[in-house]
């Protein structure tokens, strides 16, 4: 019988990994969840300690101090700082104790703002959008990080740059929540309330990829199956983007309630387009199954339950 591999994950109470554990495939791994009370990120000799004790086969790196767009500009220094030192103790622990495999998720806002299409090639070839340039920072590093470990023997330290993700189990909190699950309570609020106008931060022209959060975990099922034909970087996206006020008025559809958006234009917005080139995506052959329309039913199902 084939060992069951055993794998690290850092942030599991996060979307991304509250999602991937509660996935029926995880028991074909043992997985490996300890909380921030056990594991503290922060400090490099305990997360040194315990990638010791626990010795994983691989890492999944999914812990990340994040927020929403506001929040971001208000605390450039403090997502830049704790997103370093997250993540560099993490790799630094694993590269040191010749742990060869490991899975780092970065962010598309890694790439350079007033770009679109973005490649892999063209990390670090601009500057970074100013409502995120802390967040962007510490990202970056982490990849390059994985990339300079990568060219030495017996290492393998993929970085997966997913689009926006939303869905269930997202944290819904006034500053660190991001626009698609703010959309989807605000509208569902409205539904509720019988109120037909909503309220959207800027012009809502900008335009944004988004991913519901279960196709992008079918794709870390993906990596872990097929670890070696992974590229060392890869972005993970669905290849389209839409208006941020179409997104507003594609959940009403889902929702089946009609509103009028009022634009709040004093509101940040940051960079007009993030759209992601997946041309290594589609060579791998692999391409999301859920969507846009039963991921936005799936979210507000999941929210409307919690009530």
């Amino acid at each position: 019988m084939k060992k069951k591999k055993k794998i690290l994950i850092t942030g599991v109470n996060g979307l991304v990994g509250k999602n991937l554990v509660k996935d029926a495939r995880s028991k074909k791994y043992i997985f490996i969840k300890p909380s921030k009370k056990i594991l503290d990120l922060k400090n490099f000799d305990k997360t040194k300690k315990y990638l010791k004790q626990v010795k994983p086969d691989i890492i999944l790196h999914l812990a990340a101090h994040v927020g929403g767009i506001q929040y971001n500009i208000n605390n450039q220094k403090q997502m830049l700082v704790d997103n370093y030192e997250i993540s560099k103790n993490l790799i630094k622990s694993a590269y040191d104790l010749k742990i060869r495999k490991l899975i780092n998720i970065s962010s598309s806002c890694v790439y350079p703002k007033n770009k679109n299409n973005y490649k892999e090639t063209d990390l670090l070839k601009g500057e970074f959008e100013n409502t995120n340039i802390g967040y962007a920072m510490a990202k970056a590093f982490a990849t390059k990080y994985c990339e300079f470990i990568n060219l030495e023997p017996n290492f393998k330290y993929v970085t997966l740059v997913p689009c926006n993700l939303f869905g269930k189990y997202e944290k819904i909190e006034k500053e660190k929540s991001h626009m698609m699950i703010s959309a989807i309570k605000k509208i569902s609020n409205a539904k509720n309330n019988s109120e037909k106008i909503v309220k959207i931060w800027g012009t809502g022209n900008n335009k944004r990829e988004y991913m519901y959060v279960e196709d992008f975990v079918d794709f870390l099922y993906f990596t872990l199956k097929n670890f070696k034909g992974i590229p060392n970087i890869i972005n993970v996206g669905t290849g389209k983007d839409l208006k941020i006020k179409d997104y507003y008025y594609l959940i009403s559809k889902v929702l089946k309630y009609n509103i009028m958006l009022i634009s709040e234009k004093n509101k940040p917005e940051g960079q007009k387009q993030k759209l992601m080139n997946i041309s290594l995506l589609k060579k791998l052959g692999w391409k999301p199954k859920i969507g846009l329309k039963l991921g936005i039913k799936r979210t507000y199902d999941h929210i409307s339950k919690k009530k």
